[in-house]
């Protein structure tokens, strides 16, 4: 209940001041992470914060730039260049790809990749054929230990400044033409799609020669080796000028793999890393494995300093929302009354029971505030944003939450070689934090007190904004079931053992209403 009195009381504070450091923070950290290769599978990453999370492998990849033209988005066409890894999964490119696009967007107002379709155009097919990308499709690669490792950049062969177009995905139908013996396929409604498909060259009508794949390896060759024989199961179409009507400009002949594309289950996938616990020498991209089932990890004294290449890139950011929830001054915005006035209230619980231990108010204050509100904020910004969180960049940010928890706490950081790697990235950053909690709980406490007027006038002004927003009735009804109901007894217990103090008359009052309450809801249950 806390919680939710001060999400209601703070939102105008996090939407004119914490709000931006905030977002800054999680577009940093994002950034951060995806400049070096996530395995799409187990959502590890060779830049975190969180050990947990951390790529201990050596991978090799490089960054490239593609071009890439974004089609049936509006009327217009849009080309944009976008930096990507070769080691990206297609999920991971498409994912990038919007993210350039749609900067700045509400993330619900987004295609899902699942709805895309990512088309390779290779040069030497001079615009006329297209290649669709896929996680998965006949020409992934399976190790001998029945491994399936999904399709990235680099298995495609796409290199620095390819194009590519990303369109709404179509499925395709197979139609008899009535001109000729060969089938021809025409687009129709928005489906997935686990097929492998292909939009090769045009060729003329008196050809039926396909495209050369010189450009690819052995294996590649092989997988595509229907292209060459008429025994494969594909079929190359022509369209004839009736057909080609009724297609998409951008796909003009189509060949599709007509053996299904079922996933074998017993193939185990993997992106970068086959994750059982051990890597073996059939593991791609790994430096240096002379050795069967080696064990994965390094020593800490080699991945902690990836860790700390990460947090030196995420630091300023930290101490920009840190500073910011932790100041009583923010420009043009003051400090919110509700925090002023649930702060003096626990220090008057505390001088009305005679607690003279600082320490004990300051537990209050930060369990009440900090660890209640902020932190679950610092964790879950999808809360107060329209974005995605990834679980690589979701285990970072819960890092950066602890060390928001461990600056409001007052115990000791006696650490040592097993503690956990979070509390050895910011050890130093602690100790500054820890005098900015106490510096901020130090200046509300000499503030000007806010008068009871003065907050039930916020208080009637806060309701005004939600007036047609919440069923009142609804809410009365489950503050009875969730908290009268369940504390009946130590409610009536209570409101009569002070029938002796100051409020005496008021309880009573409190008393009666109560019983006329329970007597209410009870006739209505019956």
């Amino acid at each position: 209940m806390l919680t939710n009195w001060f999400a209601f009381l703070l939102y105008d504070f996090i939407k004119e001041c914490t709000g931006t450091p905030l977002y800054i923070l999680f577009l940093s950290l994002k950034q951060q992470i995806y400049k070096g290769p996530v395995d799409q599978i187990t959502s590890e990453a060779r830049y975190s914060l969180s050990e947990d999370k951390l790529i201990r492998q050596s991978i090799d990849y490089d960054t490239i730039t593609i071009r890439v033209q974004l089609q049936d988005f509006d009327d217009a066409l849009h080309e944009i260049s976008v930096k990507v890894l070769n080691c990206d999964t297609i999920t991971q490119v498409k994912e990038k790809i919007l993210d350039s696009f749609f900067k700045g967007h509400p993330f619900s107002k987004r295609p899902s990749v699942d709805d895309l379709d990512l088309i390779y155009i290779p040069s030497e097919w001079n615009k006329s054929g297209r290649l669709i990308l896929f996680d998965e499709d006949k020409t992934c690669k399976i190790d001998n230990d029945d491994f399936k490792k999904l399709n990235t950049l680099a298995h495609y062969k796409i290199s620095n400044g390819a194009l590519l177009i990303l369109v709404y995905r179509q499925t395709y139908q197979l139609l008899q033409s009535p001109s000729n013996d060969c089938n021809s396929y025409t687009l129709l409604d928005t489906v997935r799609n686990a097929e492998n498909m292909t939009l090769l060259s045009k060729s003329s009508k008196s050809s039926s020669s396909p495209p050369t794949y010189s450009k690819l390896t052995s294996n590649e060759y092989a997988a595509f080796s229907a292209i060459n024989g008429s025994t494969t199961g594909l079929t190359e179409t022509l369209f004839n000028a009736a057909n080609s009507t009724r297609m998409n400009q951008n796909h003009q002949l189509i060949v599709r793999n007509t053996l299904n594309h079922n996933s074998d289950k017993k193939n185990k996938k993997y992106h970068l890393i086959k994750y059982n616990g051990l890597i073996n020498s059939t593991t791609p991209n790994v430096k240096d494995d002379k050795k069967q089932e080696i064990a994965a990890k390094l020593v800490s004294e080699v991945y902690l300093t990836r860790l700390l290449a990460t947090k030196g890139g995420m630091q300023s950011y930290v101490d920009d929302f840190f500073e910011t929830v932790f100041s009583t001054a923010h420009g043009s915005n003051v400090l919110p009354h509700a925090i002023k006035y649930f702060f003096d209230f626990l220090d008057d619980q505390a001088n009305l029971h005679g607690i003279t231990d600082p320490d004990v108010v300051y537990t209050w204050k930060s369990n009440s505030l900090p660890l209640r509100f902020w932190v679950n904020i610092i964790k879950n910004p999808d809360f107060v944003f329209d974005i995605h969180k990834s679980n690589i960049v979701d285990a970072s940010l819960s890092v950066i939450a602890s060390t928001f928890m461990d600056s409001c706490s007052q115990s000791r950081l006696d650490l040592n070689k097993e503690s956990p790697s979070g509390k050895l990235l910011f050890y130093k950053e602690v100790h500054k934090y820890r005098k900015w909690v106490e510096s901020y709980y130090s200046e509300i406490r000499q503030m000007p007190k806010i008068s009871e007027s003065e907050m039930n006038e916020l208080l009637t002004e806060e309701s005004k904004k939600h007036c047609g927003t919440f069923n009142k009735n609804n809410s009365l009804h489950k503050l009875y079931n969730d908290y009268v109901k369940k504390n009946r007894t130590k409610l009536e217990n209570r409101l009569s053992e002070s029938q002796n103090s100051a409020n005496a008359s008021l309880n009573q009052h409190l008393n009666y209403r109560l019983q006329q309450v329970i007597y209410l809801m009870d006739a209505i249950e019956v």
